[in-house]
């Protein structure tokens, strides 16, 4: 809920400033605002490159392999989860906008040019809060020491049912790793079994499942090498499903054709 002070004046929903009537969302905060989402932009360029990157290294055995998968999930995570709530927000902003022709104009960029919009709202902290809360997850999963590893979110639940989110990290070749937040000691072990189940997916047929690696993950695999792979032995189908057309439809783990194309990528470089 918003406050009105004698004579028109609200104050601003997220840090108790005094705004003028009908603004709920104050100049500093608007420009914290305008902040983040111009650093959006460049931190999921961030999240496909450093991914892309990190999977050729997981390739030459400059990175382990289990270190990738943990990155890559987090990387994942906070991607999707950022650019889900990027998208929420526009939505329930153009529904207010009484502009024309902007539907197909970028979450992020369109948001960028409604803040005048969005600075009227009685939730507008909210959203701040939440965008700057999901894009710094976002640069928290790069902004380690190489010789750190990513163990995701800790989970651990609390007496009133909700969940601790600490992003938990620890030395390479730690047996435990302790979340800075609640406490709470992990075994590695177990969350590399965690990790391991969360890269897996859910099984798609061939198509979907190179569509979705390549717009979740960043990696581009070709519908040839997917066929090769599946000829030669190499990518092993999970089940066949026979579709209304009566035709058998295989499907595949994302997390299996993954692995299968860091191995065939590192057998062309030592070949090279």
């Amino acid at each position: 809920m918003f406050e009105t002070l004698p004579g028109g004046q609200h104050v601003c929903t997220r840090c108790d400033a005094l705004t003028a009537a009908g603004i709920h969302l104050c100049h500093a905060c608007t420009t914290t605002l305008e902040e983040v989402l111009d650093r959006v932009p460049e931190a999921l360029t961030t999240v496909q490159t450093t991914v892309a990157r990190l999977d050729r290294m997981g390739t030459t055995g400059r990175a382990t392999g289990n270190r990738v998968e943990a990155v890559n999930v987090s990387a994942l995570d906070e991607k999707i989860d950022l650019t889900e709530k990027l998208q929420s927000w526009a939505r329930m902003v153009l529904e207010l906008d009484d502009r024309q022709g902007l539907q197909d104009i970028a979450p992020t960029a369109y948001l960028r040019m409604s803040t005048h919009i969005i600075r009227s709202q009685d939730w507008a902290g909210d959203l701040l809060d939440e965008l700057n809360d999901a894009l710094r997850a976002v640069e928290r999963v790069f902004d380690k020491p190489a010789d750190r590893r990513v163990w995701g979110p800790c989970s651990t639940y609390f007496e009133d049912g909700s969940m601790c989110m600490s992003p938990l990290s620890a030395e390479q070749g730690a047996e435990w790793v302790s979340c800075r937040e609640c406490g709470t000691q992990h075994s590695t072990a177990w969350r590399e079994r965690l990790i391991r189940e969360q890269v897996k997916g859910n099984p798609m047929p061939a198509k979907a499942c190179r569509e979705w690696i390549t717009k979740n993950v960043g990696v581009k695999i070709k519908t040839q090498d997917f066929k090769n792979w599946v000829y030669i032995g190499a990518l092993s189908y999970v089940l066949e499903r026979v579709t209304t057309a009566g035709r058998p439809t295989r499907l595949f783990f994302p997390g299996d054709v993954l692995q299968v194309h860091q191995r065939m990528q590192q057998r062309r470089r030592l070949a090279a």
